[in-house]
């Protein structure tokens, strides 16, 4: 069975808010990236908080994540391909922890990748005012 394995959300200032989620509920800090998302974890569920960028996107709950067993991609995938969702990889290249993404029926996106994330190290780099509004611009997907 596929696992919600990450939930992410956005906020104003990510790091002062995932600090709040590490002295109250003593979740740990697991990465940070160069656009300036953290990642925090209770050891079970990694939780994204994300920099908001786009006043079309609410703050708050942005979308979630599967993790898939590689024995189960091919059957999960032909079932969102028999029932019409289009799948899509998020962002610009920028979050290659993340393999796909597509909507419920109801809209509700969701990320699916085959593996735990591991944040490669260029993506811990900050960004230029350039590529974040670059990333900015995609993530209205």
């Amino acid at each position: 069975m596929a696992k919600i394995k990450h939930i992410a959300l956005f906020a104003k200032e990510p790091r002062k808010l995932a600090q709040w989620y590490i002295e109250v509920f003593g979740m740990k800090l697991t990465g940070e990236t160069g656009l300036g998302g953290v990642w925090i974890t209770d050891g079970y569920i990694d939780f994204a908080v994300l920099p908001y960028r786009n006043e079309r996107t609410p703050l708050g709950i942005n979308h979630f994540g599967f993790t898939i067993e590689p024995g189960e991609k091919d059957a999960i995938y032909k079932k969102l391909d028999e029932r019409g969702h289009k799948i899509f990889q998020p962002g610009n290249g920028d979050r290659p922890y993340v393999e796909d993404a597509t909507r419920d029926p109801e809209g509700n996106r969701f990320d699916m990748t085959g593996s735990m994330r591991e944040i490669d190290p260029e993506m811990m780099r900050p960004r230029t005012e350039e590529e974040r509004q670059r990333s900015a611009m995609v993530e209205t997907v």
